[in-house]
């Protein structure tokens, strides 16, 4: 088999982008082995314009291949989004971590709003346990409350908005990590005296 009929078999239907990568790799080598060994100027020529255009190639290929449009990144490809935003995993699956993405991407890109902050809160607690409440005390605070959630997605939650409220504005976070265990106020009569306790973030810019 020709190197030419490797190139076309690895290119074949059914191959995946690291078999690309490796194929453009060694095709490199061979066109700049064929280069070095001629003497005639046009050879070379051609040799090393034919590398520059497999290099664009082999770079279009790296860039579908680790940063994939965020809602169908998963695996690597969600890291190198993180990475692109200071956001780590931090231990999440990809679907929480696309979900957190998006809610970065989101507080970055768009006007800084109420409704932003809630669609950022929905989309951020999604196929979990946990549930939220927003208040808004005008002209310039706000306190949101989590409740069953992990201390370490409510950290990461309480990070993502901070980061996308507008400054100046007070924020405080209330989180009960579970409902079911946490210490309530309850006098005879029906339903309890209090929410449940937790503990509290308070933010101020």
């Amino acid at each position: 088999m020709t190197w030419s009929d490797e190139w076309e078999v690895e290119w074949g239907a059914g191959s995946d982008l690291n078999l690309i990568t490796r194929a453009a790799s060694r095709v490199f080598t061979r066109l700049r082995t064929i280069a070095s060994e001629s003497d005639e100027p046009s050879v070379q020529d051609v040799v090393e314009w034919m590398v520059e255009q497999l290099q664009y190639v082999e770079d279009t290929v790296h860039d579908v291949q680790w940063f994939a449009p965020l809602a169908n990144a998963f695996g690597a490809q969600l890291d190198a989004h993180g990475r692109a935003v200071n956001v780590l995993r931090g231990g999440q699956t990809d679907d929480e971590y696309r979900a957190t993405l998006m809610a970065v991407y989101s507080s970055l890109s768009q006007r800084r709003t109420p409704t932003l902050l809630l669609a950022m809160l929905q989309l951020l607690t999604q196929g979990s346990d946990t549930t939220y409440d927003y208040t808004e005390y005008r002209p310039a605070a706000f306190e949101i409350g989590l409740y069953d959630v992990t201390l370490a997605r409510a950290t990461l939650i309480e990070s993502i908005i901070r980061r996308a409220k507008l400054e100046g504005v007070r924020f405080t976070m209330h989180v009960v990590p579970d409902t079911t265990s946490a210490f309530r106020f309850d006098t005879p009569g029906e339903g309890f005296d209090s929410p449940p306790f937790g503990f509290t973030y308070t933010l101020e810019s």
